[in-house]
């Protein structure tokens, strides 16, 4: 099944399965859905000549994606966003980006600190000359994506995965985590926590306090926790978090950054 030069947007809740391979290719081509059921039999392809093309597979209760063999992605932008659980975003092949793709995986809410969906790879995962993986964690109780692959390649230095600002967010007064910065009206708010504890705020602010030290620091598994804010402007949100689950070898020649967030300010 091939689409070309348009973008399909499905109901929500809609089941799509195709026997064989699903490509999508042509200026503008794109596949949306939302709590949607897509079972591909083969190989789905996302091919688009320049960087207009868009697709997104949002979550819900009945959201499960499965491509059987290889998903690749090609000048293309994929959004998967809110997905939960083992079962709901499967790759039984290769998941492939190349010619400047952009993966999107945003955790969805969840009801504990620390939460994961899992987009499985039943193979390879490769990222080459100027594509990138946005892992993304909910902005108010981080909620993240684990990837589980058996081989993962960053194949070039221009390319990787980039979770900076990506974690909890702030408000404009007190951050978001369990080391979340405090805020304090008309200054700046003391800074986020997490392997080390938040820089507080001046001195003449003496409410803008930084947040504590959380978490493991052997296998760190959240989100980072934002600055306070100022009154008006919130703090710079945390890092996200970054957890790739590898079986069997790992070729890094690319980046793995997960930097906080700039707040205009200066928290």
């Amino acid at each position: 099944l091939t689409s070309r030069d348009s973008t399909a947007t499905f109901p929500d809740a809609f089941a799509l399965t195709v026997t064989n391979d699903l490509a999508i290719s042509g200026y503008r081509g794109g596949l949306v859905m939302t709590n949607g059921r897509l079972s591909v039999g083969g190989h789905l392809s996302l091919l688009t000549p320049n960087a207009a093309g868009n697709s997104a597979f949002y979550g819900g209760p009945s959201a499960q994606y499965t491509i059987v063999s290889n998903l690749t992605l090609d000048r293309h932008t994929l959004t998967v966003s809110g997905v939960t659980g083992s079962d709901r975003m499967i790759v039984g092949g290769d998941l492939v980006l190349t010619n400047g793709a952009r993966l999107y995986a945003c955790g969805a809410p969840t009801n504990a600190a620390v939460g994961h969906g899992v987009f499985l790879v039943g193979r390879d995962m490769r990222v080459y000359d100027g594509s990138w993986v946005y892992p993304g964690s909910d902005v108010t109780n981080g909620g993240s994506v684990k990837f589980m692959v058996q081989n993962l390649s960053l194949a070039t230095t221009n390319c990787g995965f980039d979770a900076s600002g990506a974690g909890f967010s702030s408000s404009a007064t007190n951050g978001f985590g369990p080391g979340a910065g405090k805020g304090a009206s008309a200054s700046r708010g003391g800074g986020g926590g997490y392997g080390g504890a938040g820089g507080n705020g001046p001195a003449y602010a003496p409410g803008a306090i930084g947040g504590p030290t959380y978490g493991s620091s052997n296998a760190p598994a959240d989100a980072g926790s934002a600055g306070g804010g100022e009154g008006v402007n919130p703090g710079g949100a945390g890092g996200g978090l970054i957890w790739i689950d590898v079986q069997r070898a790992a070729t890094l020649d690319g980046s793995i950054l997960a930097n906080a967030g700039w707040a205009g300010f200066g928290t």
